[in-house]
């Protein structure tokens, strides 16, 4: 059986991470948001040219041989050393959290929030967090012209 995949470690306490628009998003387990540059942390792997610009744009595509596996170890100092902006902190443990288009919601006990994203600066605009469910959210699923799908109960 063939087997081809890629790891990626990254040191610390993390329970959710994703991607969106070149900006990496870890939830620390002391419910906190970060956000970081995907591509400055993955600069210490630019010498594998294809991965690294898989990883930057997986529409790069990549072929793996064989069982080739690839590893890869983000460390504190370079999560510290590519962080964008200020640490977001998290009402309570969240249920749901998504991105879209630049606007990025949370749903935990409390309800659901936005906060905008500005992507030219790559920061969260903190000041723009309000609420916009009051109620107990389960899961979130927002969509084009500020419309979001909630499920609660």
């Amino acid at each position: 059986m063939s087997r081809k995949y890629i790891s990626i470690k990254i040191e610390g306490d993390f329970i959710d991470s994703f991607i969106y628009s070149g900006i990496l998003f870890l939830v620390s387990a002391n419910s906190q948001i970060s956000i970081y540059n995907w591509e400055g942390l993955l600069s210490n792997i630019s010498d594998k040219r294809p991965l690294y610009n898989f990883l930057k744009d997986c529409r790069n595509g990549l072929n793996l041989v064989g069982d080739e596996y690839q590893e890869i170890y983000i460390q504190k100092e370079q999560l510290t050393e590519h962080k964008l902006g200020e640490t977001l902190p998290l009402k309570a443990w969240s249920t749901d959290i998504n991105v879209y288009s630049n606007c990025l919601y949370i749903a935990d006990e409390n309800g659901v929030d936005r906060v905008n994203l500005d992507f030219d600066s790559k920061r969260l605009a903190q000041d723009t967090r309000f609420q916009l469910w009051g109620k107990y959210a389960y899961k979130i699923s927002p969509n084009d012209n500020f419309r979001i799908a909630i499920a609660a109960g």
